[in-house]
């Protein structure tokens, strides 16, 4: 049958699709309550009515346990109601009150009290029972905080967020597991945080504006929902990630106390963070760019200002037990680091030092298990007293940069490791490898360091032994090194052996 034969049929397919692909009103308020009852929420209600295609349900209450502590959610009022195509519009209380209670083992106990805000809020659902698309948008929602109470003692803080022109969707998913992906977006977001303390003569202010903020996120409930043990739900298949992206901050911030003062500004160009958690482990990754900060404290006369054009990490950690190698990661970018010729005169009143923009960076990543559930709060526990918590099987330096002050040095190797010799190198595994550094202008930085005072004559004198022994000179203020570790576990610097 010709390929575009197909379409018509195709087309009457959906259509029969989209008829049935309805919801309900009492389907998307059982929907609400399996994904409270799913995150070891306790749910009760004071009423439930069906006016005609509106169903209302008020004074609903949710109770659920956390660590140490519980968390409980009060709402005066939810309607929901059937607009006669299939869909569902979910209007919603201005606001409701949430209340954390909290009494750690190692920590003082706390009371928090805060409100979530709504102006202008509509929610539209679509889908299926099984699968529902909400689309929302809101003039404004965000959070306050009403009350903080520590050791019973009210703290004066007072903390807001608040976002603005939020548009977004999210859909659940109900079957063997339960899934939820999202993506909202925001004009604008504000946060206001203020604390004063009148007995200790304290007070302390934030405020921040974020431009363009957009948050993602996705994630896996196994079937029988949260438990205390993170590991085994882990196991049975808890999954998630989420993330932001931003196009731009400022920020403002204050201290005082104790006759001390510090205040400041930042700005940033954008960026993102990504948070990723698997059975495998638990991976971060963000960066910002064009950040600037001015600082100002009492001590001194002028602002500490500072730039950088980017800032970025990324780190990734397995979590469970496991006798295969799994892959871990550690990854740091300060970029173009500046900073003003004010703080600069402080140490080098002469200039003698290049005030060329500066730059740290590496990149290691790796091979390495555990022999405990990182997430398993007993295990975790035991890990601290473990002799051996574990394996590394190889280590790679995908990169390092390290620029400053005219000096330049780069390096990359690898290495594995054999954790079955553990005498080789006095109960440590034994490791095999290569590792390639270079470094320019490091004599040029030492005299400029000696002509300042700040690096005496005998101890630039090791400094330089020590270059000349791990080193080769390849070019004008240019040194190269090789340190190799052999099978035999000889450790050998440009091929000559220092163990």
């Amino acid at each position: 049958m010709p390929r575009f034969a197909a379409l018509p049929t195709l087309a009457l397919l959906l259509s029969t699709t989209a008829a049935h692909a309805d919801v309900t009103p009492e389907q998307v308020w059982d929907s609400w309550q399996d994904w409270m009852t799913a995150y070891n929420g306790d749910i009760t209600i004071g009423s439930e009515r069906r006016d005609g295609d509106t169903l209302n349900v008020e004074n609903i209450a949710m109770l659920m346990e956390i660590p140490d502590g519980e968390v409980s959610a009060i709402t005066q009022s939810l309607a929901f109601t059937d607009n006669g195509d299939g869909t569902v519009s979910v209007t919603m209380a201005p606001d409701y009150t949430i209340k954390m209670n909290a009494d750690p083992a190692d920590a003082e106990a706390f009371d928090m009290t805060m409100r979530m805000v709504q102006e202008g809020m509509t929610m539209l659902v679509s889908g299926t029972p099984e699968k529902m698309t909400y689309a929302l948008t809101a003039d404004s929602y965000g959070l306050v905080v009403d009350e903080v109470l520590a050791e019973g003692i009210k703290q004066p803080l007072m903390l807001e967020v608040m976002t603005t022109d939020v548009t977004g969707t999210y859909e659940t998913t109900a079957g063997e597991t339960m899934d939820v992906s999202y993506v909202l977006n925001a004009a604008n977001t504000l946060v206001n945080m203020n604390f004063e303390d009148p007995e200790a003569s304290e007070t302390a202010a934030f405020s921040s504006t974020v431009q363009g903020l957009s948050m993602t996120g996705t994630s896996v409930l196994p079937e029988g929902g949260l438990s205390d043990n993170p590991a085994l739900m882990m196991s049975a298949g808890l999954m998630g990630d989420a993330g932001y992206t931003f196009d731009s901050s400022a920020s403002t911030f204050s201290f005082e106390g104790n006759g001390d003062t510090l205040s400041g500004t930042g700005t940033s160009e954008g960026g993102n963070l990504a948070v990723a958690m698997t059975e495998d482990g638990i991976g971060y990754k963000g960066t910002t760019r064009g950040l600037n900060m001015n600082v100002q404290t009492g001590d001194l006369p002028f602002p500490l200002s500072f730039a950088m054009a980017e800032y970025g990490f990324d780190f990734l950690m397995p979590m469970s037990k496991s006798e295969e190698p799994q892959d871990f990661g550690l990854a740091l970018n300060l970029s173009d680091f500046t900073m003003a010729d004010a703080l600069w005169n402080m140490f080098d009143p002469g200039t003698i030092l290049p005030r060329d923009p500066a730059t740290v960076s590496f990149d290691i990543d790796g091979k390495a298990n555990w022999f405990f559930d990182l997430m398993d709060p007993e295990q975790a526990a035991a890990l601290e007293s473990a002799e051996t918590p574990g394996e590394i099987h190889a280590l790679d330096l995908n990169n390092l940069l390290v620029e400053l002050a005219g000096a330049k040095l780069t390096g990359d190797g690898a290495f594995e490791f054999d954790n079955s010799d553990t005498t080789t190198f006095d109960g440590l595994p034994r490791p095999e490898g290569t590792v390639n550094l270079k470094l320019e202008g490091g004599n040029g930085l030492i005299d400029k360091l000696i002509s300042m005072g700040l690096l005496p004559e005998d101890q630039a004198m090791g400094a330089r032994m020590m270059l000349g022994l791990f080193a080769t000179p390849t070019g004008e203020d240019e040194l190269t090194s090789k340190i190799e570790v052999t099978e035999d576990g000889q450790v050998l610097a440009n091929g000559q052996r220092l163990r």
